[in-house]
């Protein structure tokens, strides 16, 4: 749910851009005919593409997306303060 949809005509470099909803589904109305790169993104996720979707006229392409759970990293920043001293004995 809430995933970002965005379809984009090889030929063009035009983009269309959509949301998944609750199910996680989603629909483009009236796209010409062409081939077509799809990305589907979503935070906490792996961006997931398709390249290379031929769409025709008047027809129907479904397009099952799997979204892998993306890694995260936590990063530590310390820094240390002018005059600060070690202490090795606590």
């Amino acid at each position: 749910s809430g995933a970002a949809v965005v379809l984009k005509d090889s030929a063009t470099n035009i983009s269309q851009t959509t949301s998944t909803n609750e199910a996680g589904r989603y629909v483009f109305l009236n796209v010409a005919s062409g081939v077509y790169d799809l990305t589907v993104t979503h935070e906490g996720f792996k961006q997931s593409r398709l390249t290379g979707q031929r769409a025709l006229v008047g027809g129907t392409l479904t397009l099952d997306v799997v979204l892998e759970l993306g890694s995260t990293a936590t990063s530590v920043e310390v820094k240390a303060t002018p005059g600060a001293e070690l202490q090795t004995t606590t």
